[in-house]
């Protein structure tokens, strides 16, 4: 049997529904200090993807909660809070039925700022940050006491992973 493999909107019917073939994507977590992959997920752009990297950061760091930073992708912050964030009780409200169940709310160490590229007609005209975690003030901070940049970025990353798509 051939194996080939094409890029998703390149996909008919049914091999959409088989989810064997379109893109993949490499989710990477880079230590941009010591230049280093903490971990990579290999698959789609999901939920479950972003899980398991942010399982494996944690699972191969110490108990200091890192600075956070990445594209504007959604599946971060979700990640990130599922688990970094701390369980706070829903107070009961004393009415009929179940109690709320606890929600998910940023650790006060948790330090999480986003790129994102604003586009017109496919260029990159500006780059804005937003801050999701923590406060401006702490983000600053953090940056100011980095020894590899003094702005939020992504460049790290990028650098990688165009080091990886030209490697033979």
């Amino acid at each position: 049997m051939e194996l080939y493999f094409k890029k998703e909107g390149n996909l008919n019917e049914i091999e959409k529904t088989l989810h064997e073939f379109g893109d993949v994507w490499i989710w990477i977590a880079f230590d941009p200090i010591n230049k280093v992959v903490i971990g990579f997920i290999v698959g789609r752009r999901g939920r479950n993807e972003a899980n398991q990297l942010l399982e494996a950061i944690k699972g191969r760091t110490d108990d200091t909660i890192p600075f956070f930073t990445s594209d504007d992708l959604n599946q971060y912050e979700n990640a990130i809070l599922k688990v970094y964030g701390i369980k706070e009780e829903v107070e009961r409200t004393g009415e009929r039925g179940r109690p709320r169940k606890p929600k998910l709310v940023p650790s006060p160490d948790l330090k999480y700022a986003k790129i994102k590229k604003v586009r017109e007609n496919g260029r990159v005209v500006k780059v804005e940050t937003e801050v999701v975690f923590g406060s401006e003030d702490d983000v600053k901070t953090a940056i100011g006491q980095s020894p590899v940049s003094k702005h939020v970025n992504n460049s790290f990353v990028e650098r990688n992973n165009l080091t990886m798509r030209e490697g033979k």
